[in-house]
């Protein structure tokens, strides 16, 4: 006999229900849909997102950086300064922040 195991994000938490059956496995996802649980991919990014926005530094002209993909572990400031020039707001990886204007 199948078995599914059906993963979920409820109010944070990771969840899993097995289940033996095809209709078993639709009404545990009506059922988990009803609920507000979200699958885990999409309830794992918003989170992390949530939680990035949420710990991120503070530029001191544009609010919350966002993290470096080229330098893991630090941010940089993605807006615009009034002459058109990107910001260089950015911190190092001890999470201070670095004035990148030279």
């Amino acid at each position: 006999m199948a078995k599914f195991i059906v993963q979920a994000i409820y109010r944070d938490y990771p969840i899993a229900v097995e289940v033996e059956n095809f209709d078993d496995l639709n009404k545990i996802i009506d059922r988990l849909d009803g609920i507000g649980a979200v699958p885990p991919t999409k309830g794992h990014s918003e989170a992390a997102q949530i939680e990035q926005e949420r710990a991120a530094p503070v530029c001191p002209y544009h609010g919350a950086m966002k993290p470096s993909t080229k330098v893991p572990g630090t941010f940089y400031c993605v807006a615009k300064m009034g002459d058109g020039s990107y910001c260089k707001s950015k911190t190092d990886a001890q999470g201070r922040l670095v004035d990148g204007a030279k």
